[in-house]
């Protein structure tokens, strides 16, 4: 049997590219991630290049030919060697948007195919001039990040294509398959405008995916209850009140030690079962800030007004505290 893929897309998902833009009309191709690959790695010691100020692995920009952090702005030059073991083994692994244009670009030598995302448009209007591109159909395809969601009303784009579907699944958030719907729909909502002969292709590992499975079935009331049915199980919004309460300073044992007391005061004033943490932060420092959070899933209705009071005399009791007044305090609420 021949191979069904090439690189990130399978040859069914080129096929139709290929007659869309045969046909002189236009494709989208959405990949919601920015830079080139999401880290650099060396293949002798495993070392990952993390930015200085945040405990995140800085992403390769392939087009900047630079490393950067897309929390603090943090930028620095690829690394030629292993700055750990000296090693000339380095590895790209993970797929950004810089890369699927590439590819695009290879697949399709013949086209004119264009990036669109916050990376590409930085430039004085740079976003005007591919706006201008595409109305006047002089590019092909357009390779985008949810950027390319909004506002590209355009009469001849006649297919969205997704090759990577699963990346906007499988993130640690409760909101996960509700934004994936949002963000499909609203991508496919630029395809066959006028003809409506739109097409959408989703490309996943995953197709019994409840998520893949609505979509398809195109029926916004039946995700709604799917959505709502899988927040009441696990007691998520708008089934409780989540309340957010995150504690940050420069030295981590502070913000810990803050972070101790204020669960102590909470849990003094509330349910056991209805404070979570304290916990790191899923990113423990930003900006070099060390970050631990709280969360509170209080009921709603009745009891919330007196939960919600409850709450508040436990933040004034920890304002009290003189040692904490440096820690900085941000609550989020339902966030």
């Amino acid at each position: 049997e021949s191979k069904k893929v090439s690189g990130n897309f399978s040859l069914q998902l080129i096929d139709e590219i290929k007659k869309v833009v045969e046909e002189k009309n236009q494709a989208i191709v959405l990949h919601n991630r920015r830079g080139y690959a999401n880290v650099v790695e060396c293949e002798t010691c495993g070392y990952v290049n993390y930015c200085s100020n945040c405990d995140v692995v800085m992403t390769y920009h392939k087009a900047a030919n630079e490393m950067k952090c897309h929390y603090c702005g943090q930028r620095a030059s690829k690394p030629k060697v292993c700055p750990k073991c000296h090693s000339e083994n380095l590895n790209e692994r993970g797929v950004g948007v810089e890369q699927i244009h590439e590819e695009v670009s290879k697949l399709f030598p013949d086209q004119e195919v264009d990036r669109m995302d916050v990376d590409s448009m930085r430039k004085k209007f740079a976003y005007e001039k591919l706006y201008e591109k595409i109305e006047d159909r002089e590019t092909d395809i357009v390779v985008g990040t949810q950027m390319i969601s909004k506002g590209l009303d355009f009469d001849h784009i006649e297919l969205v294509a997704i090759p990577k579907a699963d990346s906007l699944l499988y993130v640690q958030d409760f909101r996960a398959e509700e934004r994936a719907y949002q963000l499909i729909t609203q991508v496919s909502g630029r395809a066959g405008r006028v003809s409506g002969k739109g097409k959408v292709l989703i490309q996943t590992f995953n197709p019994d995916h409840s998520v893949f499975q609505l979509i398809k079935m195109n029926s916004p009331a039946k995700i709604y209850k799917y959505i709502l049915t899988e927040r009441q199980k696990f007691h998520y919004p708008p089934f409780t009140k989540l309340i957010m309460i995150e504690l940050k300073h420069r030295r981590e044992d502070k913000a810990n030690r803050a972070s101790q007391f204020l669960g102590s005061i909470l849990r003094k004033y509330l349910p056991e079962d209805c404070v979570l943490g304290p916990e790191k932060a899923q990113i423990a420092r930003l900006n070099n800030l060390y970050q631990f959070q709280i969360m509170l899933k209080l009921p709603k209705g009745k009891k919330y007004d007196e939960y919600k009071k409850r709450v508040l005399t436990s933040l004034k009791e920890f304002d009290e505290i003189t040692a904490y007044h440096s820690i900085r305090k941000d609550v989020f609420v339902d966030f």
